[in-house]
Parts: C-alpha cells; sequence; structure tokens
C-alpha cells in the first residue's frame, strides 16, 4: 500500500516507515536530532548493526531499499529515534 505521510517515532523503540513490502522509498528527517534507519525483511530489527544515521534535514530521493542494506533480502524500513521524539517524511509505493 503506498504512503505519502509524515510517520511519528516514539523515542528509543524502532518505527516501521514502510506499511507493506516496499523495492524503493524517499523520506527526510524532519525532527530536531538524529536518528537511525535499517532494512529489514520484515520484523523489527533487535540491534542497530547496518544501521544509519540521519541527521535533521537529511534523507534519501527514491533509494532502492536494496541498496539501503547490501546482502539482506530487505523490504521493510524502520528508524529509531535517539534522542526524543522524531518525525520522519516518508513516501513510498
Amino acid at each position: 500500500m503506498a504512503r505519502d505521510a509524515t510517520v511519528s517515532l516514539s523515542p528509543e523503540t524502532w518505527t516501521e516507515l514502510t506499511n507493506a513490502d516496499v523495492l524503493s522509498i524517499t523520506f527526510q528527517n524532519k525532527g530536531p536530532s538524529g536518528i537511525e534507519l535499517i532494512a529489514t525483511t520484515g520484523a523489527a530489527p533487535t540491534d542497530f548493526d547496518g544501521a544509519k544515521r540521519y541527521l535533521p534535514s537529511q534523507g534519501e530521493l527514491n533509494i532502492d531499499v536494496a541498496d539501503m542494506s547490501p546482502g539482506v533480502a530487505a523490504a521493510r524500513v524502520w528508524a529509531f529515534a535517539t534522542e526524543g521524539r522524531a518525525q520522519v517524511a516518508v513516501s513510498h509505493a
């Protein structure tokens, strides 16, 4: 299912940015602090192995999810707010 929305992240927990399996995604960190992002095969991450850090205003434009985590058949994208609440603008088909 397509998504074009701003997703609120709760502090200290992984939040799924995708709402279905996706091939590519556009996102931007809209919050005041950094976030960690990771792509998985479906389940929420249990650690930060392979996570990428995005500072405020950083993001990716139409990046293939497979390029976010080479070697993993990833189809879901998760974000973690490291310093309080955060918001991420997300768009995917």
